[in-house]
């Protein structure tokens, strides 16, 4: 089982090859989740909500979201709510070419 890799943003079909149980992704919302990846869906646990609710997604369907940055990777031993605030104050997720 491979964990805490970088995913691979460079087409959809890299995103669902580069997909692992134990990432942490943020949606823009700045929910932080960590991912448990299955062969045909994807479950997002939540990490910095309190009442936050478990969410599964159809393998496909998270690929899809992920492709068009509904979602973003949390650098490996980040803070996730550190890293949300960040980006909001930069800017980043709509101005740095990743």
């Amino acid at each position: 089982m491979k964990t805490m890799n970088k995913i691979n943003t460079a087409s959809e079909r890299a995103i669902n090859e580069s997909i692992a149980t134990g990432q942490v992704i943020r949606n823009g919302g700045g929910r932080a989740f960590k991912l448990e990846v299955a062969e045909n869906e994807v479950t997002l646990h939540p990490l910095n909500d309190t009442i936050g609710k478990t969410c599964v997604l159809g393998r496909k369907v998270f690929v899809q979201l992920y492709w068009r940055k509904n979602y973003v990777q949390i650098p490996e031993g980040m803070n996730p709510l550190t890293d949300a605030n960040t980006s909001r104050t930069m800017g980043s997720e709509r101005f740095i070419i990743k």
